[in-house]
């Protein structure tokens, strides 16, 4: 009975402990900056307000552009920034917690005619797509955290964007608009990087679990086509990244396990009397750390193992200008071990095999940006890079009962990038910016592979610069009608060709409620340094690199849209483009039905091979219509439905157009999510993404000719003609938010394709059984996740 009491009382003490601190008010601060969104030079004297619960609370920002507004009750606000001379600009329904302060920075746009006092409602605008006209979306690490299915992956966020999608399940690589994924462009803070991701092949832009954490994000665009001449050295897409600024006025933390790895971060003043600041970032694989504790979560033999961490370190000064030192670093290694019979794995279902993979990357930066005045301004960036990629695949030799050597590489490659850029606001009508870059290129490779038909090595240690310069003008007519131009001028020194890029880009409103956008530029890429270097044989005994004069590929870009704002909440964006690829890499001999544009599709994880030499003979066309349908959150209802219809084609040296891999026909996808707040503290969301495209593109195998010759032979008169059944997938994420007086605490359940479809994957032949097979895709998987800052 005394046992009983003791209980109860401990239970209605646990209550108290709970409800008692809900019954005060719990606020946190707004902060942030504002700043003229061409020049980039501070604003001071800015009026900011802030609407919570009903209540309004304001400011002005200081000499540096700075503002904070303290004690704000937390749950949804609404903040506007408004400054004399420039254009009202305003945010709302964003949601203020108690374990974090609230950064909201401000770019605002000088009127032309200072009249009206005209709203704008935008979100953060990264001031390096200022001159971006077209296909430009901007990414909020809030959204990445919010809707169901993207993982807390930047690039699987990309793919619910019109024309970006992926059909690959166990990889980030995004297809957009019928292009190699291998194109696209990273950057992080104004400097282009190499591939940020864990378990990446040589060559490639994506990965199984990327390394870029969402915790550490802030403003980041992502670019579909016809790109500012500021970017350079793709024909894809271009991701545009930059790290948020750690806290400078106090100490914050979070923690957070689930699918992506365990992790924890501090971010904090260093010295709050010059206002510098740090951010770091440290996370583990989960599924590594549960396999030591004795867990089984079904991935059977293969268990990936990876590590990476984060940091930046923000130093503003008074006279000197403001300096920011970042880095990214992983480790990530795996093994694929199967029996006879395969499937002993979740991720590989090769029958007698034994594939290994290595990889360590190092990416890390020194920027600086300086203001000689308010309408002058110079950035410079020094960034260093290394990356470590290792693969062994052995097959079983089951009349030795041994493993022979399939394939083996090791592959370490180093980037040194320099770069600088001067610009200039020479009024409110005219933006110049001019600049320069260089990365410095060393290969070092050992490539080994020995199959029936193929037995191939080949040794590389050499070193490449790839140099660009361009300048950028905008001017604007009017509050309504803009213009921007530009040109890029790029160097390569292994093909010593240099190409002359123009860019062009428009903008028009019409009324209040509708834009029109046109977009063109001529853009080039070079290819991996391995197809540079590939060999090629001269007599019996010699080689000689087989494609030091093999040429970029080229494209012309082309993009019309139109955008109409059809309700307070509701956007209609629509767009129509056309790509035409020339100087695209084929075969004459090995394979006439080559291109370099299907380069990477469905390989067995290593770097991408290349057999002799290429001719810059082939073309290439992607043309499609876009939609995009966005309803803005309110009320605590969104939703954001994507569609495309489009064409890839190819034409290689025997002069054929042919389907692309990566041309699916159409992709789709459909966002919504509901929030039902119970109070300013709490909330519960759901969130559900669908997602619905064109299958596969696969070549046939002929089985008649495979069982003859004991392997797979592929039908070569219908190479990529067909297609896989149509992807259909849905996720469904299930989280609720509850904050106290100092942390908020957040619960998230992800239901990955949700109703177990099978969706197929490749056509394989299987010689033990004389028959075709057919892999498939990941199947239901539910991934838990809880996440606390403080």
């Amino acid at each position: 009975m005394k046992e009983m009491k003791i209980i109860k009382s401990i239970f209605i003490l646990s209550l108290m402990s709970i409800w008692l601190p809900a019954q005060a008010q719990i606020t946190q601060n707004v902060k942030g900056t504002v700043i003229d969104k061409e020049s980039e030079f501070p604003l001071p004297g800015a009026e900011i307000q802030v609407v919570s619960n009903g209540k309004k609370f304001g400011t002005v920002t200081d000499f540096n552009g700075e503002y904070i507004i303290k004690n704000v009750p937390i749950g949804k606000i609404k903040i506007e920034a408004r400054y004399v001379g420039y254009n009202l600009q305003s945010q709302d329904n964003i949601a203020l917690d108690a374990g974090k302060e609230l950064i909201i920075n401000f770019y605002l746009s000088e009127q032309i005619n200072k009249l009206n006092d005209v709203v704008i409602k935008v979100k953060k605008k990264n001031e390096r797509t200022a001159f971006a006209v077209a296909s430009n979306y901007e990414l909020d690490a809030k959204q990445i955290n919010m809707y169901a299915g993207s993982l807390n992956d930047v690039s699987r966020m990309a793919m619910n964007y019109a024309g970006v999608g992926s059909n690959d399940d166990s990889q980030n690589s995004i297809v957009v608009r019928g292009n190699n994924p291998n194109s696209l462009l990273w950057m992080m803070e104004g400097s282009s990087i190499p591939n940020p991701n864990h378990y990446s092949a040589s060559g490639s832009s994506g990965g199984p679990v990327s390394m870029i954490n969402t915790n550490t994000l802030g403003k980041s665009d992502f670019l579909a086509g016809a790109f500012p001449a500021n970017f350079g050295n793709t024909t894809s897409a271009a991701f545009d990244l930059q790290f948020r600024t750690g806290n400078k006025d106090k100490y914050e933390y979070v923690g957070q396990i689930g699918f992506a790895g365990a992790e924890l971060g501090a971010e904090g003043p260093i010295s709050r009397k010059n206002k510098s600041s740090f951010m770091v970032n440290y996370r583990y694989s989960t599924l590594e750390l549960f396999d030591k504790m004795g867990l089984d979560l079904g991935t059977g033999t293969a268990v990936p193992k990876y590590q990476d961490g984060s940091f930046l370190v923000n130093i503003p000064t008074q006279k000197a200008g403001k300096f920011r030192v970042w880095a990214i670093a992983g480790l990530s290694k795996i093994r694929f071990k199967t029996s006879e019979e395969g499937g002993d794995n979740l991720y590989l279902d090769y029958s007698n095999s034994d594939l290994q993979t290595y990889n360590a990357t190092l990416i890390s930066g020194l920027n600086h940006k300086y203001f000689f005045n308010k309408k002058a301004s110079i950035f410079s960036a020094v960034s260093f890079s290394k990356l470590d990629q290792r693969v062994t695949f052995d097959t079983l030799n089951t009349n030795t009962n041994h493993y022979d050597n399939l394939y083996h590489d090791k592959i370490i490659t180093g980037y040194t990038g320099l770069k600088s850029e001067f610009k200039y606001k020479k009024n409110a009508k005219n933006l110049f910016s001019v600049g320069s870059e260089a990365k410095f290129i060393n290969l070092d490779m050992l490539m080994v592979t020995k199959t029936p038909s193929v037995d191939y090595e080949n040794t590389v240690n050499n070193d490449a610069v790839l140099w660009g310069s361009y300048m950028n003008w905008k001017h604007r007519f009017s509050d309504k009608f803009s213009i921007n131009t530009g040109v890029r001028l790029q160097y390569f020194n292994v093909n010593k060709q240099a190409i002359l890029e123009p860019r062009f880009g428009l903008k028009y409103k019409v009324g209040e409620q509708t834009k029109l956008s046109f977009a063109y530029g001529l853009h080039s890429n070079i290819h991996s340094l391995l197809a540079y270097y590939a060999k090629h044989k001269v007599g019996t005994d010699g080689f000689e690199y087989a494609n030091l004069d093999l040429k970029a590929t080229r494209s012309h870009h082309f993009i019309a849209g139109i955008e109409t704002q059809v309700a307070s909440k509701l956007k209609l964006k629509t767009e129509i483009y056309y790509q035409y690829l020339f100087d695209v890499p084929v075969y004459h001999t090995h394979d006439t039905t080559y291109s370099i544009i299907n380069a990477g599709y469905a390989d067995a994880g290593g770097a991408q091979l290349f057999f002799g030499r290429l001719y810059n003979d082939g073309e290439g066309k992607n043309y499609g219509l876009d939609v995009t349908l966005e309803k803005t959150l309110d009320k605590g209802f969104y939703f954001l439905f994507t569609g495309s219809m489009y064409k890839s084609r190819y034409k290689a040296y025997d002069g054929k157009w042919r389907n692309t891999a990566w041309n699916g026909d159409f992709m789709s996808s459909l966002l919504t999510g509901k929030e039902f707040r119970f109070s300013s503290k709490s909330a519960l969301h759901f969130d559900i993404n669908l997602n619905y495209s064109g299958g596969r593109r696969y070549t046939p195998i002929d089985k008649n000719a495979s069982v003859l010759a004991g392997e797979a032979v592929y039908d070569q008169t219908q190479v990529f003609a067909k297609k896989l059944p149509d992807y259909f997938r849905t996720d469904l994420k299930i989280s609720y938010k509850l904050s106290g007086k100092h942390i908020t605490q957040e619960w998230q359940l992800d239901f990955r394709n949700l109703f177990n479809r099978k969706n197929t994957f490749s056509q394989r032949y299987n010689k033990k059984k004389n028959d075709i097979e057919y892999t498939y895709q990941t199947g239901f998987l539910p991934v838990m996740q809880y996440r606390i800052l403080f």
